[in-house]
C-alpha cells in the first residue's frame, strides 16, 4: 500500500517550484532598451538679409546692400525718406522731419530753393549708416549735373516711425554720389602744432653791463 505523503506536495515545495519557474521565465525575457536621448534644440538661424532693392521704387534712390541695416523699419524709413527727397515730395519729406528741420524746410520752400534744388536731383544715395539702438546717423549723397555733395541726418525712432533731423557734416563734394561711400559724417579735428617757446635772451654778465643796469631810475 502506497503512502499518500509521497504524492501530496507540501507548501514549501510549491513555493520552491514557483520560485524556480519565475526565475526561468525571467531569464528568458529580454530587457527593453532605454529610450533614445531627446533631439538637440534647433540652432537659431540668422534672419535673412533685407532685400532693399525690393523696397525701392524710384530709380534715382541708391541703397548699397553693404549699408542696409538689420532693422527693417529703419531700412524702410530711409528708402521712403530718400525717395521723397529725390521726387521733391514736400509733404512726404516734411512728415519725416523733426521740428527744427521742418522750420528750415519752410524757409527753403518760401525762398523757392526747395523746388530749384530738388528739380535737378539725379541720384540720392546712402553712403553711410551708423545705427545704434533707437538712433542712427545717416549720410545721403545728393547728385545733380554739377556733381555730388554730402548731407548728414540724425534718425530717431519715435514709436513705430523714424524721424530725421539735420546732422552737421563736413562740406564734402565729389564727381558722383558713389564716390562719397563711407564718408565721415563728423569733421575730423586736426590739432595744430603748438609754437615753440621763445628762447630766453642771453644775459650780459660783463662789468660794464652790470654797472649800466644797476641804475633803476629811483636813485640818481
Amino acid at each position: 500500500m502506497t503512502s499518500r505523503k509521497h504524492t501530496v506536495p507540501t507548501l514549501a515545495g510549491l513555493l520552491l517550484l514557483g520560485a524556480g519557474l519565475s526565475t526561468l521565465a525571467g531569464c528568458g525575457k529580454k530587457e527593453e532598451p532605454p529610450p533614445p536621448p531627446p533631439p538637440p534644440p534647433p540652432v537659431a538661424r540668422a534672419p535673412d538679409p533685407i532685400r532693399v532693392a525690393d523696397l525701392i521704387t524710384d530709380p534715382r534712390v541708391q541703397f548699397p546692400q553693404k549699408f542696409v541695416p538689420s532693422d527693417e523699419s529703419l531700412a524702410r524709413a530711409i528708402v521712403a525718406f530718400a525717395s521723397d527727397l529725390a521726387a521733391g515730395d514736400r509733404e512726404g519729406f516734411e512728415a519725416a522731419l523733426d521740428a527744427p528741420a521742418k522750420a528750415t524746410l519752410d524757409l527753403l520752400i518760401e525762398s523757392g530753393q526747395w523746388t530749384g534744388a530738388t528739380a535737378s536731383i539725379q541720384a540720392v544715395r546712402v553712403v553711410r549708416l551708423d545705427p545704434s539702438g533707437s538712433s542712427a546717423d545717416l549720410g545721403l549723397a545728393i547728385q545733380d549735373a554739377q556733381g555730388a555733395y554730402l548731407t548728414g541726418w540724425k534718425g530717431q525712432r519715435s514709436g513705430d516711425q523714424w524721424v530725421f533731423g539735420a546732422l552737421p557734416s563736413p562740406p564734402l563734394t565729389a564727381l558722383t554720389a558713389a564716390d562719397l561711400d563711407g564718408a565721415a559724417l563728423v569733421a575730423q579735428v586736426v590739432e595744430q602744432p603748438k609754437p615753440a617757446a621763445p628762447k630766453p635772451a642771453a644775459v650780459d654778465t660783463t662789468e660794464e653791463a652790470t654797472q649800466n643796469t644797476g641804475n633803476t631810475g629811483f636813485i640818481n
